[in-house]
């Protein structure tokens, strides 16, 4: 005979394998493996004469294994809790069973129905919340590699290239040009040239056409340059433009805009005019 909740415990413990399960639970295609069900009455089993804290502590690992295992199978919370549903039926069918069997004496059914629900629900609700983090985490980890990748384009979307002159970086420009990416361009750039100390950078826009400022506007693209030069002037930097296309080129006149820096044809133009101004010998290239 079965005197105490302890022991009670342990017999639906002892009870927990899947072969020993009612016909309406063995029916439900179960997406939950033996193991786990046989972890989880085990669990209900051997908590069931202690305290609310040990018992979270026992179930809280589970229901974390068990909101990874049904995600794995790209499950939602909402099945997790029909099979424990189902799980907790196949209890009461056990005492049920042991009951009719006249194993217990002093059976207290409305202690034992107490504690069995406190149980469940807390087991629901602790279930509820490890989905809840696992979607979280999920999350997190998706927000930081979509960052990674962001700043991976805008690595490979902003080059910036050492020059054989000393001190000096060229930034060829390619593609469509926004408001963004001209501050991501400015960003990156200044800080390169700090990280770098160079006194000479040159940004070369043989890559891009009429078409591809066609969204930004001439206008904006002047401002954009404007406010790029002066930045690199207070930093001490000297800045060229070259390789503006014929569009570009009478775009800008015809806007009148002035962009007050040193422009030239070519990146190579823009290297004779450097070789010149900073007195550069073959020496200095060769030896850099």
């Amino acid at each position: 005979m079965v005197e105490t909740i302890e022991e009670i415990g342990r017999w639906i413990s002892s009870q927990s394998k899947k072969e020993f399960m009612n016909q309406n639970t063995r029916d439900h295609d179960f997406l939950m493996d033996a193991g786990m069900i046989s972890e989880f009455i085990d669990l209900i089993g051997q908590n069931l004469h202690k305290d609310m804290e040990d018992f979270k502590k026992s179930i809280d690992s589970w229901t974390r294994r068990a909101a990874d295992f049904y995600y794995r199978y790209q499950k939602e919370v909402e099945t997790a809790i029909q099979e424990l549903s189902l799980l907790r039926q196949e209890i009461w069918s056990k005492l049920e069973y042991a009951f009719q069997q006249e194993l217990f004496t002093g059976f207290n059914v409305f202690e034992m129905g107490s504690l069995l629900i406190r149980n469940n629900d807390y087991t629901i609700y602790s279930l509820s919340r490890a989905f809840e983090n696992k979607y979280k985490d999920i999350v997190a980890h998706k927000e930081e590699l979509l960052k990674e990748q962001e700043s991976v384009i805008s690595e490979l979307s902003v080059p910036i290239i050492p020059s054989i002159i000393p001190d000096t970086i060229l930034v060829p420009l390619a593609g469509d040009l926004s408001v963004y990416r001209l501050e991501q361009i400015r960003t990156r750039l200044l800080y390169a040239v700090a990280s770098q100390r160079m006194t000479t950078v040159v940004v070369d826009f043989t890559g891009i056409t009429s078409l591809q400022v066609s969204a930004l506007g001439i206008q904006e693209l002047a401002l954009q340059i404007e406010q790029l030069t002066a930045s690199l002037r207070l930093m001490g930097v000297d800045a060229l433009l070259t390789g503006f296309s014929a569009e570009l080129s009478l775009g800008i006149v015809q806007a009148d805009i002035s962009l007050n820096v040193p422009v030239f044809s070519s990146f190579k133009s823009a290297l004779t005019y450097l070789v010149h101004v900073k007195n550069i010998t073959i020496e200095d290239l060769t030896t850099k």
